[in-house]
């Protein structure tokens, strides 16, 4: 519970942050809220480590970059609906493949976490302001790539601290081994610790 509480004060400090660098560049919240909330995630998550973690969110949001030029009409191919789910397959194509190639190291979930953090991020506030959609464009990617970035990096280090079950002085809830029952005592209903723990933020 205490590091969960550090990381919600890390992401506050990061997303006010990121909302006063997003102003100043002229951008939309959206960028803000997906970008750091989707950097926010990939560190969080405990699957593989946080290099492979992150060279996934990248690969994501470079793919993600492409998808979203192509659908604003800076690059060929993707400013109809056919062109749009053939992007989306190529895309999708791609991340399968790296996974392949990669051993399972970087992970499919990362990189189209990356995806999501571009497209829904920079595409719809994009898209509201047509006529300069494609001008602001280079900078509303590199700001989202900026606040993902943020994200996983400031976010990443709060797990350096121990989880406790309470904030002060807070006593760990022991752990019961499964036994089984005598012929006089009813079976207790145990539930099992699964690696969901494990990668949400269990034990550690």
């Amino acid at each position: 519970m205490k590091r969960t509480m550090i990381i919600g004060l890390f992401a506050m400090v990061i997303g006010a942050v990121g909302l006063l660098i997003s102003e100043q560049l002229g951008m939309s919240a959206q960028n803000t809220i997906f970008g750091v909330g989707t950097g926010v995630i990939a560190a969080i998550v405990r699957i593989g480590t946080p290099i492979q973690r992150l060279a996934g969110f990248l690969i994501g949001m470079v793919l993600g970059t492409v998808l979203v030029a192509m659908q604003l009409g800076v690059l060929p191919g993707g400013t109809n609906t056919v062109g749009v789910g053939i992007s989306l397959i190529v895309v999708l194509v791609v991340v399968g493949l790296i996974h392949g190639l990669t051993a399972r190291r970087i992970q499919a979930w990362s990189m189209l976490l990356g995806v999501l953090a571009m497209s829904a991020g920079v595409y719809p506030a994009l898209a509201a302001n047509p006529f300069s959609a494609v001008e602001l464009f280079p900078t509303a990617a590199l700001t989202q790539l900026a606040m993902g970035m943020i994200g996983f990096l400031a976010v990443l280090p709060a797990q350096r601290f121990p989880d406790e079950t309470g904030l002060a002085g807070g006593t760990p809830v022991p752990v019961t081994t499964a036994s089984t029952p005598k012929d006089d005592e009813s079976p207790v209903d145990q539930t099992p610790v699964t690696s969901l723990d494990e990668i949400i933020g269990g034990s550690r």
